[in-house]
């Protein structure tokens, strides 16, 4: 195995943890959001600032890391493109 094939498959397994490890994080953090959503929904009373304050927040927290899981995944098939083109280059 070549260099270049040795470190294409260390990038591969590199972007596939991190991909993993934000999709996790953006799995708990959809989770919580909607618990304090529902926390402040289901009380009996008005919610204070700082409740709603939070589920705000929290529905922020769960959208923005949306956006880094679809980001993720744009790179991670991008890296893949391009790492089976420079490995079929150095086979060439």
């Amino acid at each position: 195995m070549d260099k270049l094939t040795l470190q294409s498959i260390i990038l591969s397994r590199d972007i596939q943890t991190f991909n993993d490890e934000i999709a996790d994080f953006s799995r708990d953090c959809a989770f919580l959001s909607d618990e304090f959503c529902e926390l402040v929904e289901s009380k009996t009373q008005q919610p204070d600032n700082t409740t709603a304050g939070l589920a705000i927040f929290s529905q922020w927290v769960k959208s923005r890391t949306h956006k880094l899981s679809q980001d993720m995944r744009k790179i991670k098939s991008k890296s893949i493109n391009i790492l089976s083109q420079c490995t079929d280059q150095n086979k060439n």
